[in-house]
């Protein structure tokens, strides 16, 4: 009994876990999928329902799905992606199970990880593998990589690769907006590959487009001031200046940075021109320019004076100025440790996040266990201060009966039936209570009550015997009569199932008893009615009292 009673115990517990792990499961990919919904549009909001979920309690779709959506939300709300080195985990995952739209998004997430951790020349050669698996009609999807992999090969001084790219982009669009930025692009990238009379040819091409913008736009300055610049280096600084100062004619309201870069080209081209009075008042407005030449350009300062130092040159013939050794060495100096405290920061930001799930998970575990251990020893305490209540009871009753037994043998003869009559009505009490609660330690008690005065256990939860004794003393010879008035009719069961009826017993009790089930009861009491000829809802008890 004991061990059946850990057993169950421990199956309980089982279960129990296995639903809360169930429901933790469950309320967690109800909120993944929730932060997939909602990435593209809310990506913090994304992020605040990732940040609720452990990454090490999801399965394997689950977790491919987790942390694609998380470098999703990084990327959108321009966060570092160096936590998200899991990225190929999830681009296996996706391939292998052919789920292609969350196999490109994930794809695309990863380029951006590698872009930022500067490889990206292996990001160029995923890139491939990517487009190639593209299907041809999906022309967004074709348009988003190309994109990434144009600016990818740009900063990575793939100017060919940039410029085919530029081109497909160009001719692959039908917004003229669209189709200007690439042909811009394409500008840029000609002149970086060092073909700067076709860089030239190309910006005659875009201003004579249907698609060139108009003067108004706020991306026109900066067309024609790269163009001018594509002219000058073609040997054509007149136009150049022509066209630059178009420039600042047209838009006066220029930010003071704006008309720096305009001033110093301005100052270049009319050096090229011979004009050395024009240059130097060029580069002398600058310097009357209220604006910070940090936020413009890193090498602004050394570019302008290379520039003032080269005007000279052509106007006396003697070059001035010395290398700066120390500032370049201070620069030097500079970046490294920029770089080295940017490196820093990656690291230190990817073992916070790891400590952070590792103490998520350790608490949440020492939390089920603990909680598992009071449910276990709460179970075990309740069963067992239970049973030993009952266990006291059915030893008080039988003591009760044992102390009722020896009044008998004691009492006089002429008090001996008002006791016996007493303990008969107590015995039937005690019969009725433990009735009343069919469980396995009651009829254990009854066990033993119905063995009482002899040596050998009895699987019978009645003495019947005693009981038809009991039923004669206390209904005036309730049993005898029955036998009398209808020798022969009723089974040995159904004069069971009679006796606890004139006793008051109900019929669960009667079933409990009887070791028999309520619809057998049932079945019987039916019997009885049709060998009486008793109408149904008459009383059978009733019914036999008149005969």
């Amino acid at each position: 009994m004991t061990k059946f009673l850990y057993l169950t115990l421990v199956v309980a517990v089982v279960a129990m876990a296995s639903a809360v792990v169930t429901s933790c499961r469950e309320a967690e990919a109800v909120r993944l999928d929730r932060a997939e919904a909602l990435v593209a549009e809310r990506p913090d909001s994304a992020a605040i329902l990732l940040s609720d979920i452990d990454y090490f309690t999801l399965d394997d779709d689950a977790r491919a799905k987790y942390i694609v959506t998380k470098a999703q939300a990084d990327l959108l709300s321009r966060h570092s992606l160096v936590t998200d080195s899991l990225l190929p985990v999830a681009v296996n995952h996706y391939k292998e199970t052919a789920d292609t739209m969350r196999w490109l998004k994930a794809n695309i997430a990863y380029l951006h990880y590698l872009i930022e951790m500067d490889r990206s020349r292996e990001a160029v050669g995923i890139m491939d593998e990517v487009i190639a698996a593209i299907p041809p009609d999906s022309i967004d999807w074709q348009y988003e990589l190309r994109t990434l992999r144009m600016h990818t090969a740009m900063t990575s001084a793939l100017y060919p690769q940039a410029i085919a790219e530029a081109e497909w982009l160009m001719y692959h669009t039908v917004f003229p907006r669209v189709k200007f930025q690439q042909a811009y692009y394409r500008l840029g990238l000609l002149f970086l590959a060092g073909r700067k009379q076709e860089a030239k040819e190309w910006g005659d091409s875009v201003l004579r487009s249907d698609y060139m913008i108009t003067v108004d736009d706020p991306a026109w300055p900066d067309f024609m001031g790269d163009y001018a610049e594509m002219l000058d280096e073609c040997g054509q600084s007149a136009r150049a200046i022509e066209i630059v100062e178009d420039i600042l004619r047209r838009n006066p309201g220029l930010p003071p940075d704006a008309k720096a870069g305009f001033f110093a080209s301005l100052a270049k081209y009319n050096a090229n021109t011979g004009n050395i009075s024009a240059a130097t008042d060029y580069l002398d407005r600058i310097d009357s320019l209220d604006y910070d030449r940090r936020n413009v350009d890193v090498n602004s300062d050394e570019y302008l004076s290379f520039l003032r130092n080269a005007i000279n040159f052509k106007a006396t013939g003697h070059l001035y100025g010395t290398p700066d050794k120390k500032l370049k060495n201070e620069l030097r100096l500079k970046e490294r440790i920029n770089s080295d405290a940017v490196s820093e920061m990656k690291y230190l930001s990817a073992r916070k996040m790891q400590l952070t799930i590792e103490k998520k998970n350790i608490t949440i575990t020492a939390l089920c266990i603990c909680l598992a251990l009071v449910i276990v020893a709460s179970v075990l305490f309740w069963m067992l201060r239970r049973r030993r209540a009952r266990l006291l009871e059915a030893q008080e009753r039988i003591d009760t009966l044992d102390e009722m037994l020896r009044q008998v043998r004691e009492a006089r003869d002429d008090n001996k039936n008002a006791v016996l009559k007493k303990m008969v009505l107590q015995q039937m009490g005690i019969l009725k209570t433990f009735a009343s609660a069919p469980t396995a330690q009651n009829q254990e008690a009854l066990k033993k009550i119905s063995s009482t005065g002899s040596d050998i256990l009895s699987d019978r939860l009645v003495d019947w015997e005693t009981l038809y004794t009991m039923t004669d003393e206390l209904y005036d010879g309730f049993h005898r009569r029955l036998l009398e008035r209808f020798p022969d009719l009723f089974s040995e069961k159904e004069i069971q199932i009679i006796c606890l009826m004139k006793a008051g017993f109900t019929t669960k009790e009667i079933s409990f008893l009887t070791q028999q089930s309520s619809a057998t009861v049932y079945v019987r009491k039916s019997a009885i009615r049709k060998k009486l000829n008793t109408p149904d809802g008459a009383d059978i008890i009733a019914r036999i009292d008149s005969e």
